[in-house]
């Protein structure tokens, strides 16, 4: 039985309907009209947003990739030692402890990277 079966056949179609949103009245329908361009179909806030967006978001994606090639490349990063986890993966065996642990040094290293980051070199 679905989770989702508890809300079904609660009421009759008819009452169903009348549950339905109605259109805005008063000034509300004014502002939305007033707010929608009318040539791109969106409302303009919303058009603001997404030109920031893609804008920005070279740029993101540059911090992004910086940061990651920084992080990866570290010498605190290859100093992690994969080995114990990869025998441990092989052999099925529990990976709780050794998991967390490679989690703490992979945290570390990307705290270090952070704790450098500069972004007038941006």
């Amino acid at each position: 039985m679905s989770t989702l079966n508890q809300f079904t056949h609660l009421y009759p179609v008819q009452k169903t309907l009348r549950f339905a949103l109605d259109f805005p009245v008063c000034d509300s329908l004014l502002n939305f009209k007033e707010d929608f361009d009318e040539e791109k179909q969106t409302f303009k806030r919303d058009q603001k947003i997404q030109d920031a967006y893609q804008e920005l978001k070279p740029k993101l994606d540059q911090v992004h990739e910086w940061f990651i090639e920084k992080s990866l490349t570290s010498k605190e990063a290859r100093a992690i030692n994969f080995e114990g986890y990869w025998k441990r993966y092989e052999e099925k065996a529990n990976l709780d402890g050794i998991e967390k642990n490679l989690s703490e040094n992979a945290y570390l290293t990307l705290d270090l990277e952070t704790a450098e980051f500069d972004t007038t070199a941006l």
